[in-house]
C-alpha cells in the first residue's frame, strides 16, 4: 500500500458536550446515541459534518467543534432520524430556466408528526409528515421518506419462511400460492402482548373474528424535494410489455412494493457525460435487492399526459394532509380539509364532488390571497410549513439555525421585513400570527402515536393528486443470497441492513469511452458475504447535431444502464468503499477457516493488496480536549498499542469518509481512524501516473497504479533516505520497468554498482569552501533529486560559483563526484527491486505490469513505446505553462533527467539529445550498458515538438498534424477517431495541447483576426489561459486581440466581448452581472462658478434648510451635478418649487394710500401668493421624481407649507391668516405635499413594504399627507408587495382622502393584472359595482370616483366586456332628479370615460366582443350630440368622458371615419354650442386618431383649423379680446396639445420653436388690457371670458412645451415657464398655478434624469395628468380629481444616457452620435453624456467618440436583445485604451506631465531592463495601475513579455525560450496578412472607420499586442547574443 497511516481514536465530537449537559452518562456505549456522520466536496471544500442524535437532542458538529444543539423535549416525541441533505435554494432572478437549480445544505431532523428542516441560509420549516417514517435518505435533491407499515394484528401471528428463489427445487411446489399467501416468519409481538381496547361501541365475545389492521394507501416511498412545496410521489417506470415489446401505459400511478425497503441513494457524477443517481433496495418477501435508477421528473405530469400549469405559489403554503378533528365540540373539517379558503391545495386537482367554500367575509379573502398574489422572492415566506404547527413550536428553537456559518454565492442574505420566528407562520410584511384552520387540528395523542397514525383518518386514497416528482427506472433484481429467516416490518426499531457501496471504475479500464462500469457492492452483515453487481454504463451524444468541438462541459453525453456480472465473496466480515481523490478500492476484512482475519483493497481493475497494521494510536489526537504528555511531547511519541489483524482484533469497518479515511472497530468497540493513501500526493506523480494509464489501452495502464503501491511499500520497508518517496518510487517504478524489456527469461538481476572514482582539489577561489564538508552537507541538501544545483545557487549573485564549477568539469582531470547522484542511485534501487519479491511478482512470468514477462514481445515493446511517447507529450505540455518553474521538484527537471535515460537505453538520439539539454545533473554515461533491447526498439520519424507545430500552424508553413495521447490510443486500439471529439478522459492530463489542437483545427486558411478570436473562444481559451502561456506563443494570440479590440463586430457574444478585453461593450448585454465599485467616487465636481463670495456666505444657512430630497447624496446626483454643471439653472428651479422657505415678493402701493389700506392690500396680495404655494407640490414630485432609496429605518420626512413671504423692498416677512389656511380647508394641497414626498421614492427602491408603510404612519388618526403617500408609492409600484390586510385597517374608518389614495395606489400597482382581490376592493367602493338591491353606499363621491377610475387601471387592456359595459353605462346615465351633489358629476363621467379607454386602450380596431354594445356610435352621440334643452346640464357632463373614452380607444388607429365624425364641425354657428373645452378635447382626440399625421409645421396646423380661422393661425393679429376668439383658441390649444404629444419627450428643437410662438402669443394675449379705463368699473365680461380662456390655453401650452422637452431643463422655456410662476394677480386662480408649476416640474423631471414616453400607456397618462380642465380653487374636483393630476407617473421612462468609466464608476463626458431610424425628420443627433435619449424605438444605433482616451462603442439598436438590456441601466461602460493605440498622444501627454513632477517611482526606468520602455508605456504603468483590475493591464503585461523574451535570450542557457524566439520572429514576418481580415464594414464603427482601416493598412505599430520595432530590437539580441557566445 502506499501508505497506511493511524489518526487516533475516533469519537463523536458531540459526546463531550453531550455527556456535559448530562443527555448521556459518563463513558456511554455506543447503543445509547446515534452518530451519524456525512462529507461534502460540492464546493470545492472539504466539509465533515457530524450528527450525534442523544435522546431527544441532535447534535451538530463540523471540524470537530459542536456548532449547535436541537432540544425536542417540547415536541414530546421521539427523533426518528438526522441527516443532512441539500433543498433548492431560493429563486435566483439571474438564473435561465434551463440551468440546474442551485442547493443549499440543510439539517433534517424527522419527528413522528413532522420533520424539522434547519438550512445553512438561516431559514427553518416545519414540515407535517402524514405518516410514520421508519427510514430517510438523502437524495441529489430533498430526501426520499419510507413510510412505516402498519402493525400486525397482535393476534395473528405466523410463522412462514422465506419465498423460494425459482432456481430452487422446491420453488415448483410452491408456485401455486400467491404472494399474499406467503409471508414472513415473524416474531416481534409475541412476547408483547396488547391489551384489549373496549370502546362505546366494541362489542364482547367476537374477539377472535377480529379483522387486521389494514396498511395505508400512502406509497412506502414519499419524495420531499422542496421543504415550502407538497410532498411529492415515487412512481416506478412501467416494465414493457413482453407481448408488445412495450410498455405499458396506464392512468394510474405504478409505486413500489410495500415490501421494497430503501438501503442507498447515491449519485455518480461522470465526466463529459450527465450524473447517475442510483437507489438500492431490498426486498425481504423475495429475498432480492433491485437496483433502479432515480430521475425527477418535469414540473409537467406524463402520466396524464397533460401540463401542470399552476405556478409555484409564492406563499408555499403547505397542506400536507392534516387529519380530521378527533374531539371536541367545535365544528370539524372535513378529512381533505385545504390549508387556505378559496384555493384548492397547490399541486392537487379537486375532486368533481368537492365544492370549493366561499371567503366568509372579505377580511378572510385579503388573508387568503394575502400571499397567493405576492411576487415576493420564495424565501421571504418564512412560515411553518405545516398544518399541524401549534403556537409552542417556536419554543424549541431558534430562528437562525445556521447563522454563524458562512454562506456560499449562492445564499442570499435575508431580507428585511421577514418574520423573526422560525416556527411562526407569518406573512413577509408582518409579525401576526395567522393560522388556518387546519392548524388548529392536532393528532389524537392520547393513544399511541403507531395506533394514533391510523386512527386519524389518514389514509388519504386520493394521492393521485400529489405531484409526482421522483421516477424510478429498474436495472436489475439480484437474489440476496441469505439464508437466515427475516421479519416482517413493523416493529418501532428497524433491523440491521445490509450494507451498500458503489465504486466507479477508472476511465480507462475500458477503451472505449462510450463504455463505463459501475459496481454495486452489497455486504450481508449476517451471511458474512459480498455480492457485487457490475452495471455498464452506455454512453451516447444527446444530440447529433452538436457543432463544435467538446470543451469538457457536463452534460454532453446521454447515459443508459445495462446489468452485468455478478460476483460473490464468502467469508467476508465486513467491507467499505475507500476514496482518495478519484482512485476508489473495497476495503475487505475477510475470515479464513482457521479463523484469521485480514485487511486487504481490492478492485476488479487493481491488484490486491494487504492492509498491513501494525501500531494504531488509541488516543484521540484530533479532539480538542486532547493534551499529549510532556515525555510523549518531547521524544514525539504518541500512545500507542500493537494491533494484530489476524487474531480477531479487528471485527469491522465503520464510517467511510473522503481521502481515504476509515474507521475499524477493535474487539474492545473502539473506533480507530485510518488514513489510506490511494492517490499521490505530489503533482507530478499523479501526471505521469495519469499519463502512463491513459497511453496503454486494454486497461493496461490502470495496473500502473497497483505497481507505484507496491514500489512504494517495498521502498517504505527500506532504509534508503530519499529526497521525495512519491517521485523516488515511480522512478524506480519506470526505470524497472524499462529495464524488465532486456529479460528473456526468468532469472533475476544482478545489483553490481559502478566504481567509484575520486575527484581531484578543485582549484579556484571556490575551491577552499567547496571542499569544507559543511558545505557539502549543504549542497548534497539543497540539490533535490535531478537539479544540478540548489535553485538559489542560479542566482546571479552566484554565477561566479557556478562558472568556476563548469571549468572544473571542462578539465581533462575532472572525474565524477565520489557521492552518487539521483539517477544513478536510483537505477541501483530499481534493479534491487526487480529482484525482489515484489518486482518479480509485478514484472516476472505473473507480472501485471506492461512490460512483464506475461505478455508477449511485441506488446511489451509496443507499450514502452508508448509510454515514452505519452511521457515525452508531457514534458511538451509542460512548456505552455509558465506556472510550472523549472526549480521546482519533482518537476520538470526530474522528469526530462528520467526521460534522458530511458532515451540513451532505447537509442533514441533526438531525444535524449534534447531532454539532456537544461539545469539538471549530468548523467553517467556507464548506465548506457545496463539495457541491451534486442532487436533494437525502432526510433520515430519525427520527435514531436509542440513549440515548431504551433510555429508552423500560425506560419502556416507546416501543415503535419501534433499527434496527442488521445490519438495514440485510439490508433493502438484500432478505434475510429470520430468520437474522438466526445471522449474527455484526456481533457484534465493534456489540457493546453487538446485547446491548441481545437484551436488549429477550426481555423481556416489565411485566417483573419475575427477568425483567430472566433476561435480562441470557441476552444475555451479563456484570459487566465492567455496568461499562463509562454510568451512567444502568446504574441500571436494577442496581436489578435488588439486587432478586434477597437471595433468588434456587433454580432459578438459577452464571451468573446470579455476575451477581446472590451468589458465596456459586454455589461450592455449583461448588465445585471456587474457591480458598481463599491468606493466610487460619485459626486461629480461643480461648476466654479458657484463658489462665489456670496454662496460661501450663505452655505451654512443652506445647508440647514436644504429639504430632505435635496440633501441626499446617492448614484442618481453625480449625474444630474453633470447634467447641469455649466449653469445654476437647476438650483433655481429647486428654489422656484421650494415650500419650505418664506417666498421673496415684490409689494409696492401709492404713497398716498394709508397705511391701513396698505396693510390691508398687503395681506390680500400675500394670500394670493400663498394660493400659488400651495400649487408648488404638485410640480416638486416631478423635480425629485425617482431620486431617493429610503434608509429604511427612518420615517420619510414630508413637508409642510410655509406660507410667511418677504415683501420687498420694506423687507418685512408677513404672515397669512392660517385660519383660511388649515389643512382642513386646503386638504388637497397637503394631500398633494404627500404625494410630491413619496414621488421621490425611487421605484427601484427595496424594502418598502406593510411595516415600512405604517411605520411612516406618524398619527394614529388618518391624515390627508399619509393619503398622497399610499398614492404616489401605488404610483411606484411599491403597493404590489403590500399585504392587502393593510388595505382593510385603511379602508374601515372611509376618509375620504387615504380611500382615494389607497385605491388608485392599489389599481396603478396592479395595473393590467384584473386581480381578483382588488376588484373587490374597488367594486365594493363603487355604487355600480353592487349587487342588484344593495342599499346604497355611504361614501364621498370622490372615493366612487376614484374606484371607478382604478377598475379600468385594473383591467388595462383587457377589452373586459362586463366592465366595459358598466363604465359605458355610467357615462350615459340620466339621472332621474336634480341632486345637490350628484354622484354623477362630470368628475364620475370623466373617470368612467377614462376606465373605459384604459380598458380598450388602442384596440379601436378590434373591438372584439364589444360590437354589440356600439360602444363608438353611443361615444359619438354623447360627445357631439345638440343636447335636448331640459336635460342639458345633465347630459352636457358626459361630453368630456365620452370624447376622452373614443381618444384612448382609437388612438394610433389611424381610423379617419372616427377622426372625422369626432372633429370639430366646420360650421361657425354650431360652435356657440359647444363648450370651448370640449372643442379643444375634439381636436386632441381627432389628432391623435390620426397619429401618424401631425406634422410640427405652421402650415399642418393651418390645414388642421376650420377654413375661417387659417389666416389667422399664427394669432399675431390677435390684438383684442373677443369672445367669438374662443374656439380658435381651443382649437389651436388642442392642436398644440396633439403635437406635443406626438413628440413626448423627444426634446426636439423644431417642436419647442413651434410651440414657443404659441405660448407667447397666448401670454401676450392674456395680457392685453382691458377696453375699460376705468378702474372704478369693472371689466366687460365678453372680455374676461376670452382672457379665462386664453389662459386656459396658455396653461395647456405650458404644459405641452414641458411634455416635449420633459427632462432636459431647457433654458428658453424655463424663461417662459419662470414668468408664470411669479404671478400673484387676483385674476390668476389656483389651476393655472398649478399648470404652471406642473410644466417646471415636467421640464427637469426627475432632475433631468427622467423623461416623458409616446406609448400608449404613456399617452393616456399624460392626458389624465394634464388634462385641460383645471381647478378654481384648491378643493375644486368637480371636472376633474386633482388625484389625477399625478397619472403622469405612468408615462416616465428612464432614458439618461450615461457614459462611466469601467474601472471607477464615475461618470464621465464623451460626444455620442445618435442615429435615428429614417422615418424621422433629424437623422441624427449629437449630445454630451449625460443626455436624454429619445425613445429607443426611434433609435438605430448609438456611438461614442471617446477620443485618445476611450474606446469608442456603438450599441445596435436594431437588435431586440440589446436593446432590453440596455433598457434596464441607460448606461454605457467606457475603458480607457492603452497606451500602443496612440502612442504619439499618448507620449505628448506623458512628457507634458513629467515636467509637473516626477513620481516617487520614476527611477525604476531608469535601470538597465527598463531604459527602453517608452513614455507612453511609463504612464500607462504609473498611472493607470493603480485603478485597474489585474485582468485589464495590458500595457504591463505586453512590457512583461518583452523583457522576459529579451532576459531568456540575453541569457541564452533555456532551449525552448530560444525556440519561442524563432515563433516570434517568423511570426513578425507573416503576421501583416492578418490585416486584411479586419473586416471594419461589419463591425461597431463610426465615422472615422475609413481613417482607422486605413491606419491599419499601412501596418500602424499601435495596432499590435507587440511593436514591430520591439520584434525587431529582439532580433537585434539574439545576434549580439550570438556574436558574444562565439567571441
Amino acid at each position: 500500500m502506499a501508505s497506511v497511516e493511524s489518526l487516533g481514536l475516533h469519537q463523536p465530537s458531540g459526546l463531550q458536550y453531550a455527556i456535559n449537559e448530562q443527555l448521556l452518562p459518563p463513558n456511554p456505549p455506543s447503543s445509547a446515541y446515534e452518530w451519524h456522520i456525512s462529507t461534502d466536496d460540492t464546493n470545492g471544500e472539504h466539509v465533515e459534518d457530524e450528527l450525534l442524535t442523544a435522546k431527544n437532542t441532535v447534535i451538530w458538529s463540523r471540524g470537530g467543534l459542536v456548532r449547535k444543539s436541537y432540544n425536542f423535549d417540547v415536541e414530546k416525541e421521539s427523533i426518528t432520524q438526522a441527516l443532512f441533505a441539500h433543498f433548492p435554494a431560493p429563486e435566483d432572478n439571474k438564473r435561465r430556466a434551463n440551468d440546474s437549480p442551485k442547493l443549499e445544505k440543510a439539517l433534517v431532523v424527522i419527528l413522528q408528526t413532522q420533520a424539522r428542516i434547519y438550512c445553512l441560509s438561516g431559514t427553518s420549516h416545519v414540515v407535517h409528515i402524514p405518516f410514520p417514517v421508519e427510514f430517510a435518505c438523502a437524495a441529489p435533491i430533498g430526501i426520499i421518506l419510507q413510510r412505516r407499515p402498519a402493525p400486525a394484528n397482535a393476534s395473528a401471528v405466523a410463522l412462514n419462511v422465506p419465498r423460494v428463489t425459482q432456481s430452487s427445487l422446491v420453488s415448483s411446489h410452491l408456485s401455486a400460492f400467491q404472494a399474499s399467501q406467503i409471508s414472513t416468519f415473524s416474531i416481534e409481538n409475541m412476547g408483547n402482548v396488547r391489551p384489549l381496547r373496549f370502546g362505546m361501541g366494541s362489542t364482547v365475545g367476537h374477539d377472535d373474528q377480529q379483522k387486521p389492521v389494514a396498511d395505508s394507501q400512502w406509497p412506502r416511498l414519499m419524495s420531499l424535494k422542496d421543504p415550502v412545496l407538497e410532498l411529492g410521489l415515487v412512481v416506478r417506470e412501467a416494465e414493457p410489455d413482453p407481448k408488445k415489446g412495450r410498455r405499458k401505459q396506464s392512468k394510474a400511478p405504478s409505486f413500489l412494493h410495500s415490501s421494497e425497503e430503501l438501503l442507498h441513494i447515491e449519485q455518480i457524477s461522470i465526466v463529459g457525460a450527465e450524473s447517475v443517481t442510483l437507489v438500492v433496495t431490498l426486498n425481504r418477501e423475495t429475498n432480492s435487492f433491485t437496483v433502479w435508477r432515480l430521475t425527477y421528473l418535469d414540473p409537467f405530469d406524463p402520466f396524464i399526459k397533460k401540463s401542470n400549469k399552476v405556478e409555484r405559489r409564492k406563499s408555499h403554503r403547505r397542506s400536507s394532509m392534516q387529519p380530521p378533528l378527533s374531539s371536541g365540540t367545535s365544528t370539524p373539517a372535513h378529512a381533505g380539509g385545504r390549508d387556505s379558503f378559496g384555493a384548492p391545495l397547490p399541486g392537487k386537482r379537486p375532486r368533481k364532488t368537492e365544492k370549493i367554500e366561499k371567503p366568509l367575509d372579505l377580511v378572510m379573502s385579503l388573508e387568503q390571497q394575502d400571499h397567493e398574489t405576492n411576487k415576493a422572492t420564495r424565501r421571504s415566506s418564512r412560515r411553518v410549513s405545516s398544518m399541524l404547527a401549534r403556537a409552542d413550536l417556536s419554543a424549541s428553537h431558534e430562528r437562525h439555525a445556521f447563522g454563524d456559518q458562512s454562506v456560499g454565492a449562492g445564499h442570499g442574505s435575508t431580507r428585511r421585513g421577514e418574520s423573526f420566528g422560525a416556527n411562526a407562520r407569518s406573512s413577509v410584511h408582518g409579525s401576526q400570527i395567522r393560522p388556518s384552520l387546519g392548524s388548529l387540528l392536532e393528532a389524537p395523542f392520547d393513544v399511541g402515536l403507531d395506533e394514533g397514525f391510523h386512527n386519524m383518518g389518514l389514509e388519504d386514497h386520493e394521492i393521485d393528486g400529489l405531484q409526482r416528482e421522483v421516477k424510478l427506472a429498474k436495472i436489475h433484481s439480484i437474489d440476496w443470497e441469505s439464508h437466515a429467516f427475516h421479519y416482517q416490518a413493523g416493529r418501532s426499531t428497524r433491523k440491521p441492513q445490509p450494507k451498500v457501496f458503489i465504486l466507479k471504475a477508472p476511465p480507462f479500464e475500458s477503451n472505449h469511452n462510450s463504455v463505463r462500469q459501475l459496481l454495486v457492492g452489497v455486504q450481508d452483515p449476517t451471511d458474512k458475504h459480498l455480492q457485487f453487481m457490475a452495471l455498464q454504463l452506455q454512453l451516447k451524444p444527446k444530440s447529433a447535431k452538436s457543432k463544435g468541438p467538446v470543451t469538457g462541459d457536463l452534460g454532453v453525453m446521454h447515459v443508459s444502464l445495462l446489468p452485468g456480472e455478478l460476483r460473490v465473496a464468502h467469508n467476508v466480515m465486513d467491507s467499505c468503499k475507500v476514496v482518495d481523490g478519484d482512485e476508489s478500492a473495497v476495503l475487505v476484512l475477510s475470515e479464513s477457516a482457521d479463523g484469521r482475519h485480514e485487511l486487504t483493497l481490492q478492485a476488479p481493475w487493481r491488484e490486491l493488496t494487504r492492509i498491513p497494521l501494525t501500531m494504531l494510536l488509541v488516543e484521540n489526537t484530533k479532539s480538542l480536549q486532547y493534551v499529549a504528555r510532556s515525555i510523549d511531547r518531547d521524544v514525539k511519541h504518541l500512545k500507542s498499542e500493537v494491533i494484530d489483524p489476524s487474531n480477531g482484533s479487528i471485527v469491522g469497518i465503520r464510517h467511510s469518509r473522503s481521502r481515504g479515511v476509515v474507521d475499524v472497530v477493535d474487539s474492545q468497540g473502539r473506533l480507530h481512524q485510518l488514513r489510506i493513501q490511494l492517490q499521490p500526493v505530489t503533482p507530478l506523480v499523479r501526471r505521469v501516473l495519469a499519463v502512463c494509464k491513459g497511453a496503454l489501452p486494454d486497461g493496461v495502464g490502470e495496473r500502473i497504479q497497483a505497481g507505484w503501491f507496491h514500489t512504494m511499500q517495498w521502498l517504505s520497508g527500506r532504509d534508503d533516505n530519499v529526497a521525495h518517496v512519491e517521485w523516488s518510487a515511480t522512478v524506480i517504478l519506470l526505470l524497472a520497468m524499462y529495464l524488465n524489456l532486456g529479460r528473456t527469461d526468468t532469472t533475476a538481476f544482478t545489483t553490481t554498482r559502478l566504481p567509484v572514482r575520486k575527484r581531484r582539489t578543485v582549484s579556484g577561489s571556490f575551491g577552499p569552501i567547496r571542499e569544507s564538508d559543511d558545505w557539502k552537507a549543504l549542497e548534497m541538501g539543497e540539490t533535490v533529486n535531478s537539479h544540478g544545483c540548489p535553485p538559489w545557487l542560479m542566482n546571479k549573485g552566484w554565477e561566479w560559483a557556478l562558472d568556476e564549477d563548469l571549468d572544473d568539469a571542462m578539465s581533462p582531470h575532472g572525474e565524477l563526484s565520489p557521492a552518487p547522484k539521483f539517477m544513478s542511485r536510483h537505477i541501483t534501487l530499481a534493479k534491487e527491486f526487480l529482484s525482489a519479491a515484489a518486482g518479480e511478482s509485478a514484472t516476472g512470468p505473473g507480472g501485471y505490469l506492461p512490460t512483464a514477462l506475461s505478455r508477449t514481445p511485441e506488446s511489451r515493446r509496443k507499450n514502452a513505446t508508448d509510454m515514452f511517447l505519452a511521457l515525452h507529450l508531457l514534458l511538451e505540455e509542460m512548456k505552455l505553462d509558465i506556472t510550472i518553474p523549472e526549480t521546482v521538484s519533482p518537476g520538470r527537471v526530474d522528469l526530462r533527467v528520467m526521460l534522458c535515460q530511458i532515451g540513451r537505453w532505447l537509442c533514441w538520439e533526438s531525444f535524449w539529445t534534447v531532454h539532456e539539454v537544461g539545469i539538471q545533473e549530468d548523467i553517467d554515461h556507464r548506465h548506457d550498458t545496463d539495457l541491451q533491447v534486442q532487436p533494437p526498439i525502432e526510433e520515430p520519424v519525427k520527435r514531436p515538438d509542440i513549440l515548431q507545430w504551433i510555429q508552423g500552424q500560425f506560419t502556416q508553413t507546416e501543415r503535419e498534424p501534433y499527434f496527442t495521447p488521445a490519438e495514440m490510443f485510439y490508433l493502438s486500439c484500432g478505434m475510429s477517431e470520430t468520437d474522438l471529439k466526445w471522449d474527455l478522459r484526456w481533457n484534465d492530463i493534456f489540457p493546453r495541447t487538446l485547446v491548441f489542437k481545437r484551436f488549429f483545427k477550426s481555423l481556416k486558411r489565411n485566417p483573419s483576426a475575427v477568425d483567430m478570436v472566433e476561435a480562441m473562444d470557441e476552444c475555451g481559451m479563456i484570459p487566465s489561459f492567455l496568461d499562463t502561456l509562454p510568451e512567444a506563443v502568446l504574441v500571436p494570440l494577442q496581436d489578435a486581440i488588439s486587432q478586434c479590440q477597437p471595433h468588434p463586430p456587433s454580432t459578438w457574444s459577452s464571451s468573446l466581448l470579455h476575451l477581446v478585453k472590451r468589458k465596456d461593450i459586454a455589461r450592455i448585454l449583461t448588465p445585471d452581472e456587474h457591480k458598481r465599485p463599491p468606493n466610487a467616487n460619485l459626486l461629480a465636481p461643480t461648476h466654479a462658478a458657484t463658489w462665489d463670495f456670496k454662496l460661501l456666505c450663505s452655505s451654512v444657512e443652506e445647508a440647514n434648510a436644504l429639504a430632505p430630497e435635496e440633501g441626499e447624496g446617492t448614484e442618481r446626483q453625480a449625474v444630474i451635478r453633470a447634467l447641469f454643471k455649466d449653469d445654476r439653472r437647476l438650483n433655481e428651479v429647486q428654489e422656484l418649487l421650494s415650500t419650505h422657505k418664506a417666498r421673496a415678493v415684490h409689494f409696492s402701493a401709492p404713497s398716498d394710500v394709508p397705511e391701513s389700506v396698505h396693510l390691508e392690500k398687503q395681506k390680500d396680495f400675500v394670500a394670493r401668493v400663498a394660493l400659488g404655494t400651495l400649487a408648488i407640490p404638485s410640480g416638486r414630485g416631478l423635480l425629485f421624481y425617482g431620486l431617493r432609496h429610503p434608509i429604511l429605518t427612518q420615517r420619510l420626512q414630508i413637508s409642510g407649507f410655509n406660507l410667511h413671504c418677504v415683501v420687498k423692498p420694506a423687507n418685512v416677512t408677513v404672515a397669512v391668516d392660517k385660519s383660511h389656511f388649515s389643512e382642513d380647508k386646503v386638504s388637497w394641497a397637503f394631500f398633494h405635499q404627500g404625494v410630491a414626498a413619496a414621488l421621490a421614492v425611487s421605484p427601484e427602491a427595496k424594502g418598502i413594504d406593510s411595516s415600512w408603510i405604517i411605520f411612516n404612519k406618524t398619527s394614529q388618526e388618518l391624515g390627508n399627507r399619509h393619503a398622497g403617500f399610499l398614492l404616489a408609492l401605488g404610483l411606484n409600484g411599491h403597493l404590489k408587495g403590500v399585504a392587502k390586510w393593510v388595505a382593510y385597517k385603511y379602508l374601515t374608518p372611509k376618509h375620504t382622502m387615504t380611500s382615494i389614495g389607497l385605491l388608485l395606489g392599489f389599481a396603478a400597482s396592479y395595473m393590467g393584472t384584473m386581480d381578483s382581490l382588488i376588484t373587490r376592493l374597488l367594486s365594493v367602493h363603487a355604487t355600480r359595482m353592487l349587487p342588484r338591491g344593495s342599499a346604497e353606499l355611504n361614501l364621498s363621491p370622490l372615493t366612487q370616483t376614484s374606484a371607478l377610475l382604478g377598475i379600468g387601471l385594473l383591467y388595462c387592456n383587457s377589452q373586459h366586456r362586463r366592465m366595459s359595459e358598466i363604465m359605458l353605462s355610467e357615462i350615459e346615465h340620466i339621472d332621474v332628479e336634480d341632486e345637490q351633489e350628484p354622484l354623477r358629476s362630470e368628475c364620475y363621467r370623466l373617470a368612467a370615460g377614462f376606465a373605459l379607454g384604459f380598458i380598450n386602450l388602442g384596440k379601436g380596431n378590434d373591438l372584439k366582443g364589444l360590437h354589440d354594445l356600439k360602444v363608438t356610435e353611443k361615444l359619438i352621440t354623447l360627445a357631439t350630440m345638440t343636447k335636448s334643452v331640459e336635460i342639458v346640464h345633465i347630459l352636457d357632463r358626459a361630453a368630456a368622458g365620452a370624447v376622452m373614452a373614443i381618444a384612448f380607444i382609437y388612438m394610433k388607429t389611424e381610423d379617419a371615419s372616427v377622426a372625422r365624425k369626432i372633429d370639430v364641425p366646420d360650421s361657425i354657428l354650431q360652435f356657440d354650442y359647444i363648450r370651448p373645452d370640449i372643442l379643444l378635447l375634439r381636436t386632441m382626440t381627432k389628432n391623435i386618431i390620426m397619429w401618424s399625421k401631425i406634422q410640427p409645421t405652421f402650415s399642418w396646423i393651418s390645414k388642421s383649423l376650420p377654413s375661417v380661422y387659417r389666416s389667422r393661425h399664427r394669432l399675431q393679429s390677435t390684438n383684442g379680446l373677443r369672445s367669438t376668439d374662443l374656439p380658435l383658441f381651443s382649437i389651436l390649444a388642442g392642436v398644440c396639445l396633439s403635437i406635443a404629444l406626438r413628440f413626448s419627450g423627444s426634446a426636439s428643437i423644431k417642436v419647442r420653436d413651434l410651440l414657443l410662438h404659441y405660448l407667447d402669443q397666448f401670454i401676450r394675449i392674456t395680457r392685453i388690457p382691458s377696453s375699460v379705463t376705468d378702474p372704478e368699473l369693472s371689466p366687460p365680461y365678453d372680455e374676461e371670458l376670452t382672457r379665462s380662456n386664453a389662459r386656459m390655453c396658455q396653461d395647456v401650452l405650458a404644459l405641452s412645451l414641458s411634455i416635449v422637452m420633459a427632462g432636459t431643463g431647457d433654458i428658453p422655456v424655463l424663461r417662459r415657464l419662470r414668468s408664470l410662476h411669479g404671478r400673484a394677480d387676483a385674476e390668476t386662480p389656483y389651476g393655472s398655478h398649478l399648470a404652471a408649476h406642473l410644466a417646471i416640474g415636467a421640464l427637469f423631471l426627475g432632475c433631468g434624469t427622467v423623461t416623458f414616453g409616446n406609448s400608449n400607456q404613456a399617452i393616456a397618462a399624460l392626458l389624465i395628468s394634464f388634462y385641460p380642465i383645471f381647478p378654481t380653487d384648491v378643493m375644486d374636483n368637480r371636472s376633474h380629481l386633482q388625484a389625477l393630476r399625478h397619472f403622469w407617473v405612468l408615462a416616465t421612462e428612464q432614458r439618461c444616457l450615461v457614459a462611466k468609466d469601467i474601472l471607477t464608476g464615475q461618470p464621465v463626458a464623451v460626444d455620442v452620435q445618435i442615429r435615428l431610424k429614417s422615418r424621422h425628420v433629424e437623422s441624427s443627433l449629437y449630445r454630451t453624456t449625460p443626455c436624454l435619449l429619445p425613445p429607443l424605438e426611434q433609435i438605430e444605433s448609438l456611438s461614442t467618440n471617446g477620443g485618445p482616451e476611450f474606446w469608442d462603442i456603438t450599441v445596435d439598436f436594431n437588435r431586440a436583445e440589446v436593446r432590453e438590456d440596455f433598457a434596464k441601466t441607460q448606461s454605457i461602460y467606457l475603458r480607457r485604451r492603452p497606451p500602443h493605440e496612440g502612442a504619439f498622444s499618448s507620449t505628448l501627454r506623458a512628457l507634458g506631465t513629467a515636467k509637473k513632477g516626477n513620481t516617487p517611482l520614476e527611477w525604476l526606468f531608469s535601470l538597465d531592463a527598463l531604459k527602453e520602455i517608452t513614455h507612453a508605456e511609463r504612464a500607462a504603468m504609473l498611472q493607470a495601475t493603480s485603478g485597474e483590475e489585474e485582468e485589464e493591464r495590458e500595457t504591463g503585461c505586453a512590457v512583461d513579455a518583452r523583457l522576459e523574451l529579451n532576459r531568456g535570450i540575453s541569457e541564452a542557457t533555456d532551449r525552448e525560450r530560444m525556440e519561442g524566439a524563432r515563433l516570434l520572429f517568423e511570426w513578425g514576418s507573416v503576421r501583416d496578412r492578418m490585416l486584411k481580415g479586419v473586416d471594419v464594414g461589419d463591425s461597431m464603427s463610426t465615422e472615422k472607420n475609413e481613417s482607422m482601416r486605413t491606419q491599419a493598412g499601412r501596418g500602424d505599430e499601435g495596432t499590435w499586442w507587440m511593436r514591430d520595432s520591439v520584434v525587431e530590437a529582439l532580433k537585434g539580441q539574439v545576434m549580439l547574443t550570438g556574436r558574444e557566445l562565439d567571441d
